[in-house]
């Protein structure tokens, strides 16, 4: 009989570890949902960027030097899809926590110091990208006011405009994702 319950303590130990181990795969927490439907849409709207950009320049290729005349509007839009893909591209990279950083610190930090160090990265991060998002609005809001819109193209300057505060709300966003996420985690291991 004891080995009986040794046998049945060990498949309970065994379950319990697997559960653990695919508890993320089975059950995925809501932080996990939104992070993976924010990176799906930062990747949407790049690819999508991207794709227009690319269509763009061919269009503005073949009408130059085939029918000797270009697209007046290509350059001018090149650029605003361009800003819009770098500001919504620094909010994915600031999901997947992959932003350039100096790791003179945290390569030595171990534990609850390496946690409190990255925490203090994540909301320096999110306060400045709030900052800069509220400067950044300040200057859509002058450029709606005023009803601008670029040279040769003719398209509204706040729509190039908002992609910077567009861009930085969703580098908070982004940074605030992975706080909840680094604070759920760790909720669950302690």
């Amino acid at each position: 009989m004891g080995l009986w319950k040794q046998a049945h303590a060990f498949k309970v130990l065994v379950m319990n570890a697997k559960a653990e181990v695919f508890e993320d795969v089975a059950m995925p927490t809501r932080v996990s949902v939104i992070r993976r439907q924010l990176d799906k849409g930062y990747s949407l709207i790049i690819g999508t960027g991207i794709l227009v950009a690319i269509m763009i320049n061919i269009a503005n290729v073949i009408g130059r030097y085939v029918f000797d005349s270009s697209i007046a509007w290509a350059e001018e839009t090149l650029s605003f899809i361009l800003i819009w893909v770098v500001f919504v591209g620094a909010a994915k990279v600031a999901l997947n926590n992959g932003h350039l950083r100096v790791e003179l610190f945290s390569d030595y930090l171990k534990g609850p110091l390496k946690a409190v160090y990255d925490f203090v990265i994540w909301s320096s991060i999110c306060a400045l990208s709030l900052y800069m998002a509220n400067e950044s609005f300040k200057a859509v809001s002058l450029m709606y006011s005023f009803g601008q819109t670029s040279n040769v193209a003719g398209i509204p300057m706040y729509i190039p405009h908002a992609a910077l505060f567009l861009g930085f709300m969703a580098m908070a966003v982004s940074t605030l994702v992975n706080m909840l996420e680094f604070l759920l985690s760790n909720k669950r291991v302690g």
